[in-house]
């Protein structure tokens, strides 16, 4: 049952616990299997197995339709735990059930005995021992273990089920921060940095907030929990703060990713923390501008600078341009925009995806 129930934490530990069911039933390999049920039979959707063998594996849903076992027929619907055996399904199908049985003889395996149970309305687990082909028998009991192994095993596969859910959202997320020009950070209520895109680990290690090794980084991880508890403080600004670290000031604003409103106390809650670096320019690629914008290439020049603080006459003499011509430009820019100010030009700009994804993506 340990084994059975760590799979959610370390899915290997599944097939320990399928080795330790055929050593109490001296089966010849114990199959479990998630089924996807249709109008015409049970489809294979994950796999697991004590003993490697062909055609038993999590790539063979091919052998479904192959399978007589798996037809809708001998599989009707049921609220409780179902059984199956070899001998119970129909005569009409004995033939096709001993070609397939046939496949498994040369490895040993022999008679069958499963045992299903609803996960979901359309999701259903099967447990199966199969006995050596030639050698002694399922023990007598071997139902009634079926039986009392079900309750327990549908309660295992939801475990995992969510452990591979929260696992999948979790390379979701990262993957996601990734694509973030915006140093991106999640953390944990007591300090914990889980993930940190690579802007924000740039950022942190600037300011002394993320050391890479030594003694140095336990005072950023001192540092870095001393930011959270500002931001947990009842008193702060209830979506950022003001933090100053390594000469640096950081614009901190925090959105909780587990739960909803204020901190409960849990360790395990996270939070998402986006930082802007103050006084440090904003650098945005001019041809993600121009794509964005359908503006030319010098326009997109333009916004770019502009963005990142600059104004008309530096720009002009950067580019070795009069003002006239920069003004010009800026006209144009912001006729083809459809705007009347040069601060809602900018702000327009910043707040487009352009102005947060990495050059790279």
């Amino acid at each position: 049952m340990a084994n059975l129930y760590g799979a959610s934490q370390d899915r290997r530990r599944l097939t320990a616990a399928l080795g330790a069911i055929r050593d109490v039933t001296g089966a010849r390999t114990v199959t479990l299997q998630w089924f996807r049920r249709t109008d015409e039979r049970l489809r294979t959707t994950g796999f697991e197995t004590c003993l490697s063998v062909p055609f038993l594996s999590s790539k063979g849903g091919w052998a479904d339709f192959q399978n007589p076992r798996m037809l809708a027929l001998v599989n009707p619907p049921s609220d409780g735990i179902s059984f199956f055996e070899d001998s119970a399904c129909p005569d009409f199908l004995q033939p096709d059930l001993r070609r397939w049985q046939a496949r498994f003889i040369p490895f040993g395996i022999g008679r069958f005995l499963g045992a299903r149970v609803n996960l979901r309305p359309d999701r259903e687990v099967g447990l199966a021992l199969h006995a050596r082909h030639g050698g002694p028998d399922l023990p007598s009991d071997a139902r009634d273990l079926l039986a009392g192994l079900m309750p327990h095993v549908r309660e295992a596969l939801r475990l995992i089920e969510q452990a591979e859910e929260k696992e999948s959202g979790a390379r979701v997320m990262a993957n996601t921060l990734a694509l973030l020009e915006q140093p991106v950070a999640v953390v944990r209520t007591d300090g914990e940095i889980v993930y940190a895109n690579e802007a924000a680990r740039r950022l942190l290690a600037e300011a002394g907030l993320l050391p890479a090794r030594g003694p140095a980084a336990a005072e950023g991880e001192r540092k870095i929990a001393v930011l959270v508890g500002h931001l947990l403080d009842p008193k702060a600004a209830p979506h950022g703060c003001r933090f100053t670290a390594g000469g640096r000031t950081l614009f901190v604003q925090r959105a909780w990713l587990e739960g909803a409103g204020e901190a409960d106390g849990g360790g395990d809650r996270l939070m998402m923390l986006a930082f802007n670096d103050h006084g440090k320019a904003l650098d945005i690629c001019p041809d993600r501008l121009r794509t964005c914008f359908d503006i030319t290439r010098s326009e997109a020049e333009l916004l770019a600078a502009l963005c990142a603080g600059s104004d008309i006459a530096a720009f002009a003499a950067r580019r070795r341009v009069s003002i006239h011509t920069a003004r010009t430009q800026l006209k144009q820019l912001m006729a083809k925009t459809d705007v009347r100010r040069q601060a809602d030009l900018v702000r327009m700009a910043l707040a487009t995806p352009v102005a947060l994804l990495r050059r790279t993506h």
